[in-house]
């Protein structure tokens, strides 16, 4: 397993030590009035392993330099269009915390 996305606090304006929060997901962009593509794999949360997208081993690095699991309860599931993209719950697996997200798109911009 190979740690991706680090962001060094240079790369942000005002921020001197550390992050206030962060955030994890997908985002899709269509021109108005126009069908949105796909979000991930195209599949629905609810399709799970082998077919939805996923990010999984979530970890953060805490003031003491430390990587750490983050407590699910304190994330906030948002999403903007449900009939189109989902986003499932983070669960705790074998795989560390995980959660699915994606849909097939199509929604008018």
């Amino acid at each position: 397993m190979k740690p991706v996305g680090y962001w060094p606090k240079e790369l942000f304006r005002g921020m001197t030590d550390q992050a206030g929060y962060a955030g994890f997901g997908g985002t899709v962009e269509a021109p108005i009035n126009r069908p949105t593509p796909p979000m991930g794999s195209g599949h629905f949360p609810s399709e799970g392993d082998g077919k939805a997208a996923y990010f999984q081993y979530i970890e953060l690095v805490d003031k003491h330099n430390q990587f750490v699991i983050p407590d699910p309860e304190l994330f906030d599931l948002v999403c903007s269009k449900p009939r189109c993209y989902q986003v499932s719950k983070l669960t705790e697996t074998l795989q560390g915390l995980q959660f699915f997200f994606g849909g097939p798109g199509d929604c008018k911009g």
